[in-house]
């Protein structure tokens, strides 16, 4: 198996006797072993952060990251190392049985953006990420196992729909494709090791924000950015036939 014991973090604060009070043992969304194997489980601060540190994730990217994409075979050899590594489900703080279904999903509040087919991800996210990070409330932004994406992983604003909210991002990034298939509560998210991590803010990754945050995170956002005002436009943001 990929996981192995996590490896505690330099930054990591000192375990508490009350497990409810510790935020290394804080979760807001799920893991699982892989895509195929094992089952939906809470993930913590600490198991999230020893899947980065995990030799097996960084050896599985690395070996995808030296695909040839024009290859024979490329794509069918790209998936096959992907369904290797450890996934998360951002989207769902748990599942009601013990399949990664979508109908069993209660949302976590938070929201994904896959943007495919970036030359060079760590420009685009100096360019057009990082300068929005906190307004838009990103939490995680990596290059994807492939090493020709991008990842984001962001709060969603109360009462937002998962499609409006990835447009909402979308647009603040001034991104004009994206991939609308994350629109699903079960989607899943490959892991990656630290190397591929552009941006990492565990604090609010790992616990829900209070309500003052959130009513002050709304209250913050340009006119046009809101769930009311999204309704109208937002879709549009997304490829045709999304």
């Amino acid at each position: 198996a990929l996981l192995k014991r996590p490896r505690k973090c330099e930054n990591d604060t000192k375990l508490t006797e009350n497990p409810f009070l510790n935020p290394l043992t804080m979760s807001r969304f799920c893991h699982q072993e892989s895509v195929n194997r094992g089952t939906p489980q809470p993930c913590t601060r600490e198991i999230f952060e020893g899947m980065l540190s995990d030799p097996a994730v960084k050896a599985v990217c690395e070996r995808i990251g030296s695909l040839d994409p024009q290859a024979e075979g490329y794509a069918d050899e790209k998936n096959r190392l992907k369904r290797q590594l450890p996934i998360i489900i951002p989207r769902a703080q748990s599942f009601k049985g013990t399949k990664r279904k979508s109908e069993d999903a209660e949302p976590s509040g938070l929201v994904m953006l896959d943007v495919d087919h970036v030359a060079d991800p760590q420009s685009v996210y100096a360019q057009q990420v990082a300068p929005v990070v906190e307004a838009q409330r990103i939490y995680f932004a990596a290059i994807t196992p492939s090493g020709h994406g991008l990842r984001l992983i962001a709060e969603r604003l109360r009462g937002e729909a998962i499609e409006d909210a990835q447009c909402r991002l979308a647009k603040a990034c001034g991104f004009e494709q994206i991939d609308g298939v994350t629109k699903d509560l079960a989607r899943a998210s490959y892991m990656m090791p630290r190397e591929m991590v552009l941006h990492y803010d565990p604090q609010p990754l790992f616990e829900a924000p209070k309500e003052e945050d959130a009513m002050a995170a709304m209250a913050a956002l340009p006119a046009g950015d809101t769930p009311e005002a999204a309704e109208e436009g937002a879709m549009a943001a997304l490829p045709a036939g999304d």
